[in-house]
């Protein structure tokens, strides 16, 4: 099933987990253990599926406001 939110793409995968994970290492990203358990099982290796599952993971558990944020940092000329 394809997601919904395409900021990961195989060119920014490893930046993009990478500030996912240091933003909940932050607390910025707060969520139930379940949730974050669900990120830790996302390869860090960018393959078609896990680029997919790290989309869904986004669209699932992320609120709006912050997959706008990672969008305007991750493509800051991007049209919203």
């Amino acid at each position: 099933m394809k997601s919904g939110t395409q900021l990961a793409t195989p060119k920014n995968y490893r930046q993009l987990r990478a500030y996912i994970q240091a933003e909940i290492e932050a607390f910025r990203i707060n969520s139930e253990k379940w949730v974050l358990a669900l990120f830790r099982q996302i390869p860090a290796q960018p393959t078609p599926e896990a680029i997919e599952a790290l989309n869904l993971w986004m669209d699932h558990y992320l609120p709006k406001r912050t997959l706008r944020e990672m969008a305007s940092k991750f493509y800051p000329h991007r049209d919203s």
